[in-house]
This record gives structure tokens, sequence and C-alpha cells, in this order.
């Protein structure tokens, strides 16, 4: 009886270990963290023009407009739905300025730029050609 007894207590206790989800303190770092999350959108402002996109710890991306500042969160409104989302400061991974990145276009202008640099060149061999071998 004692040797069932303790053998059900000892696999009650196992079971109950495997699915107890450690509790994280906030260290030093994720309240770095969170500071500099909290400048960077204070930086951006509020309003239709402040277009952002984060992501949060659990993967999610959320892109909008920043329609709210408070203390411990802010609010993100969906530029298409207008529906306003409640965020807290420490949720936050990344905060990225919504649109293309600066490297992007920079890329984009060097394209058009080489695009046309091509063309010139094509239309300058073709009079050239039409010069030396008059038809």
């Amino acid at each position: 009886m004692l040797k069932t007894t303790g053998s059900f207590l000892i696999a009650i206790l196992v079971f109950q270990f495997l699915f107890i989800a450690p509790a994280f303190a906030q260290n030093l770092t994720d309240a770095a963290e969170t500071a500099k999350i909290k400048t960077a959108l204070t930086k951006r402002g509020t309003g239709e023009k402040a277009k952002i996109k984060i992501k949060l710890r659990d993967g999610r991306e959320i892109k909008g407009w920043i329609a709210e500042l408070n203390a411990d969160d802010f609010v993100i409104a969906d530029s298409k739905t207008k529906n306003q989302t409640k965020i807290f400061y420490n949720d936050v991974v990344k905060v990225k300025k919504s649109g293309l990145s600066l490297g992007a276009k920079l890329g984009i202008a060097a394209l058009v730029v080489g695009a046309a640099a091509v063309i010139v060149i094509a239309v300058g061999v073709k009079n050239l050609d039409d010069n030396i071998f008059p038809n």
C-alpha cells in the first residue's frame, strides 16, 4: 500500500513539473530595450503620418500608424480598417518605419540610372553606325 501510494505521488509530481511554465523576471536588458522602443515611438510622434511596422514577442507583425502614446502602452490604428490595437511597450521586439528602406530606394534609383545609361548608349551606337555606314 505504501509503495503504491509513494509511486502514485511521485508520478503526480513528475507530471506536474512537466507542465509548469517558468516565470522570468524582467531583467535590466529588457528594461533598456523597452526604454529604447518607447523612445523610438515617441520620436515618431502620433498621427496618420507616423506609420510604423512592429514585431511582437509572439511573432506577429502589425502595421499601421501611432494613434496614442501612453506611459505603459501605445495604440496602433490600422491604415485600412481604422481598427485600433493597444500594445504594451514590453511586448514589442522591433520597430521599423513603414515603407521602403533607404537601401531599397537607393537600389531602385541605381536601376533607373543604369537603364537610362543603357538606352543612351544604345541610341548613341545606333546613330554612330548610321553615320559611319550610310545606306
